[in-house]
């Protein structure tokens, strides 16, 4: 790509411009691998008084490695399961999930059909698509775009505003 790539405050500045205005559940998808990405949602969260569902497998996974080597520094309050979320109010919620490229049983595809077995989006709730559309699922990204308008959610992707910048340099950098 020509230029240089931005920052990972972009992201965060978008992140903190979005969430506290959510007046209802906020699901992040992002990849699972992209520790730094998931402490910048952890701390934006945090500042919103908002507590942190973890789900889909591989999210559940290197969530609780990174925090055991210390990488990700999330404190054990800020987490809630499935019954902690049913209790509490909607704009005291962020999920944190995989299923940014559509992959057709990723919890959030799931969420988007209304097939997930514990968390059903409702009119309102915002997903965030934290991550690049990668060539090839363009697709089925812009059917899981789709299905979460139709279940009546606000969604924010890479299009739309400057919530997932590349981990990868740029032309510039590589001079």
């Amino acid at each position: 790509n020509e230029g240089y790539t931005l920052s990972e405050r972009t992201v965060k500045k978008a992140l903190e411009e979005i969430i506290p205005n959510c007046d209802k559940r906020v699901v992040v998808a992002t990849f699972s691998s992209n520790i730094h990405r998931i402490q910048q949602i952890a701390e934006v969260a945090a500042a919103s008084g908002r507590k942190l569902l973890i789900n889909g497998r591989s999210m559940v996974s290197n969530i609780d490695i990174a925090r055991k080597l210390g990488y990700l520094k999330i404190a054990e309050e800020q987490l809630i399961d499935l019954r902690d979320m049913r209790n509490l109010p909607p704009k005291e919620v962020l999920i944190i999930t995989t299923g940014s490229q559509g992959e057709p049983l990723s919890a959030l595809m799931r969420m988007a059909l209304g097939d997930h077995k514990q968390i059903e989006l409702e009119q309102g709730d915002t997903v965030i698509l934290s991550s690049k559309f990668i060539p090839g699922n363009e697709k089925a990204i812009s059917d899981l775009i789709n299905n979460l308008y139709r279940r009546g959610a606000e969604v924010f992707y890479e299009k739309t505003s400057e919530i997932h910048v590349s981990g990868h340099a740029s032309r510039e950098e590589l001079k």
